[in-house]
């Protein structure tokens, strides 16, 4: 592991790294107090500024639970919400806040459930925002007993603790530097002390020599299946209806060169054409957005309810989502999680 101590010297003198440290060894001594639930609490992460597949894993997730019958809580913090404390966004099959009051991957949770649940599984699921996770958690046990917690981008919150740190990580991970120098927002090394399994977005000879130096428990993240939708009803569409057409790709995730160049790979694959490619921050609202091309839209389940939202676009947009197949050696953990599992406790 000394080869990926440190990406770059310069991180060993970056203060950002000793305030991290620091903050890692006080909740360690228990100087920083940390708050626990009698149900399991699962986190899905990573240590990088995003784009990795963490909203869509822990929806992969949520989905799995609920199809054991189990009552799923999905807590996040509910980024760029005009909103302030903890929230709850989805309850017994409805959707409570708006775009802008729960953020926007809150709201895709609440959108994508309520669209593709089961009616009984609708009132098995709540969705919950927060700066402060415990306190998230908590407003729920008032309102819901659900059987596990799903956190959403939890890594670094380390004052709730969980009993599975699921953390993403991708080959450029390995070339990044420390915030503000790079993309990191905890050093390579963290994940020595912390993180239980491993999800790797791609299987590189890099990537695999440093998670065997780890030692840990590693899988594949899997793309079962890519699917078209409509953006007025989420409906799954077929992709011939992209044939021989012209469009414009529009994006604003933690990684748009991974959607752009998913979406590459896809006009080869069924022959249309992309004109231009729109490169937007993460979580960007779009309220300035008008394209100049009359051409219709691929984008993401992200960025679609913030497109439809300012009512500006004339063009039909498509959205491309993907399906995830949960690692088999993630699977046994899981399936051992739900035999050790008790009735929920509020």
């Amino acid at each position: 592991m000394l080869k990926y101590k440190f990406n770059h010297f310069l991180d060993f003198l970056n203060p950002y790294y000793h305030i991290l440290k620091l903050r890692e060894i006080l909740y360690k001594k228990g100087i920083f107090s940390k708050c626990r639930f009698s149900i399991p609490v699962i986190s899905i992460g990573n240590i990088n500024l995003g784009g990795t597949g963490k909203t869509t894993y822990t929806r992969t997730l949520g989905e799995f639970f609920l199809k054991k019958g189990k009552k799923v809580a999905i807590v996040l913090r509910g980024y760029k919400r005009t909103t302030k404390g903890p929230k709850i966004v989805f309850l017994k099959g409805k959707i409570l806040l708006n775009l802008w009051e729960s953020g926007d991957d809150a709201y895709l949770y609440a959108k994508y459930f309520h669209k593709f649940l089961e009616e009984k599984e609708k009132f098995n699921l709540v969705v919950a925002v927060g700066e402060n996770r415990c306190e998230a958690v908590r407003l729920v046990l008032n309102h819901f007993q659900p059987d596990i917690i799903l956190l959403d981008d939890g890594f670094q919150h380390l004052k709730i603790h969980r009993d599975l740190d699921i953390v993403l990580l991708s080959a450029r991970d390995l070339k990044e530097r420390l915030l503000p120098f790079g993309r990191l927002r905890e050093p390579l090394e963290v994940l020595e002390r912390r993180g239980d399994f491993l999800l790797l977005k791609e299987e590189t000879k890099e990537l695999k020599e440093f998670i065997q130096a780890l030692e840990k428990p590693y899988g594949e993240f899997k793309i079962k299946k890519i699917k078209l939708l409509d953006s007025n009803h989420l409906e799954v569409i077929s992709w011939e209806n992209l044939k021989n057409k012209r469009f414009i790709a529009v994006a604003g995730l933690g990684d748009n060169i991974g959607f752009f160049n998913l979406v590459k790979s896809l006009s080869r694959q069924w022959n249309f054409t992309i004109e231009k490619f729109y490169d937007f921050p993460d979580h960007y609202n779009y309220s300035r957005f008008i394209p100049t091309e009359n051409l219709p839209i691929l984008t993401t389940l992200k960025d679609v309810f913030k497109l439809l939202y300012w009512n500006r676009i004339s063009q039909e947009i498509y959205v491309i989502d993907r399906e995830i197949e949960i690692d088999k050696r993630l699977l046994e953990i899981l399936n051992q999680l739900l035999r050790d599992m008790t009735p929920s406790i509020s």
